[in-house]
């Protein structure tokens, strides 16, 4: 009797034991840290000093038959005196698997956190959190262009003219190493500074010193917050755009700075100029022919073609400003020169003017209508920016001295005459040697 039921204890024994094992062996296969912050979950990044609580995810193997409940898990951190107990336990995917998820408001202490299953450490993970300071250094503000409403255009520019711009932009690209959600609660916004011209002061001294502008501290300023959508906030970098409140209406200086607090971030500016700056600083960088043949094809040449029956002729000209960065509507006039120099109107347009050649085909004229005309000519009111010849370039005939006749005087010289003189000097040293 006494063998029987030492027989049937030791049996017994080892058969709990293996059921306490089997039970009390679960798999850990990941764990992760998250963060949330207004509603937004952002995953395998920093916790930074603003989140509104730390999420953590542990996946769990149980073993069949085991018992599964969310009470059994507890998170501690360094920084916790006090447990923290899951909030979810639910499947994942597999019968055996499942995610314990835990909940807590982050503190600045925050380095690690450490699982518990049946207050026993299961797992543990190290946990990396973002200061203030440390997502200020790492946050870019790249591209940042100031933009002018110019009647029906909007264009990047550096400088207007006053009483043509009727509204201000100012665009930029953020760029973070991680997402943009620490933002939502930064003092993110755009400056616009108004700097007018002192009495005395050459509409070019500013020469982008907000110094040479300054005119006591009391200069109008108007600050525009920055707000950005949850799907910008989530992501690493977002294109954003604020408008001025008021457009510009004096001669002066507009700086426009993108900060943080107090915190200069990115910085441009705006040069308000006088509608006579205009006229200064315009001209014809080139000129060049516009071909329409009897099937209606366009081709642009450097050289005046030879006119067919029927063929059309015109001209384009590359329009540009001396001032740097300037974007400016300018009322430009087409006119064809006749042989007793008097002026033909041809067409009149109204063109969006910069420093980069903008080009200016007004139309064509018949092969009929070219009889009388020597020339075209791009005027801006009484101011004669270029010619082109619409005659075929005279040729130069020496005399019995060594010289040579000049041309008639009323043969309009152009880049393109200057250009095909060139060409034929070429050729001709080119034979020559």
């Amino acid at each position: 009797m006494h063998n029987w039921l030492k027989h049937w204890r030791d049996w017994a024994m080892r058969e709990f034991w293996w059921l306490l094992q089997r039970h009390n062996n679960i798999r850990i296969t990941g764990i992760h840290c998250s963060y949330e912050k207004a509603g937004i979950v952002v995953r395998g990044e920093p916790i930074p000093w603003n989140a509104d609580a730390v999420l953590v995810e542990v996946l769990v193997r149980f073993p069949v038959g085991a018992v599964r409940r969310k009470s059994d898990f507890t998170l501690r951190t360094n920084a916790l005196e006090s447990v923290v107990p899951a909030c979810l336990l639910q499947r994942r995917g597999t019968e055996d698997c499942f995610a314990a998820q835990f909940r807590f408001v982050p503190t600045k202490e925050l380095r690690s956190v450490e699982v518990l299953w049946r207050d026993r450490p299961v797992a543990q993970t190290a946990v990396q959190s973002l200061s203030p300071t440390e997502f200020m250094a790492g946050l870019r503000i790249e591209r940042a262009t100031t933009f002018a409403r110019l009647g029906d255009y909007t264009v990047p520019c550096r400088a207007v003219l006053t009483k043509q711009c009727s509204g201000l932009l100012a665009a930029a690209l953020l760029r973070s190493p991680t997402s943009l959600l620490p933002l939502a609660d930064l003092d993110l916004h755009v400056e616009f500074a108004e700097f007018p011209r002192r009495a005395g002061m050459s509409e070019t001294s500013g020469n982008g010193s907000e110094e040479t502008w300054e005119n006591h501290g009391d200069n109008p300023r108007y600050i525009v917050p920055v707000r950005l959508t949850g799907s910008q906030l989530a992501q690493k970098e977002a294109q954003v755009i604020v408008a001025a409140p008021r457009s510009p209406k004096r001669i002066g200086l507009w700086v426009v700075s993108w900060k943080s607090g107090r915190q200069t971030l990115a910085r441009s500016e705006v040069r308000i100029l006088a509608k006579k700056s205009l006229g200064k600083s315009l001209y014809s960088a080139d000129a060049r022919y516009v071909h329409q043949d009897k099937s209606g094809r366009l081709t642009i040449t450097k050289a005046l073609p030879a006119l067919g029956e029927g063929e059309r002729l015109g001209p384009c000209f590359l329009v540009a400003s001396r001032e740097e960065g300037l974007a400016a509507l300018c009322s430009l006039e087409v006119a064809g020169r006749q042989r007793g120099q008097s002026l033909l109107p041809l067409h009149a347009q109204q063109v969006l003017i910069s420093d980069v050649p903008t080009p200016f085909a007004p139309g064509t004229v018949s092969d009929a209508d070219l009889a009388n005309l020597i020339a075209f000519e791009l005027r801006q009111g009484n101011q004669v920016l270029g010619a082109i010849s619409t005659c075929p370039a005279p040729t130069a005939s020496f005399t019995s001295e060594g010289g040579f006749k000049m041309a008639p005087d009323d043969y309009p010289w152009s880049p393109a005459s200057e250009e095909e003189l060139n060409a034929r000097m070429q050729r001709l040293l080119s034979s020559s040697s």
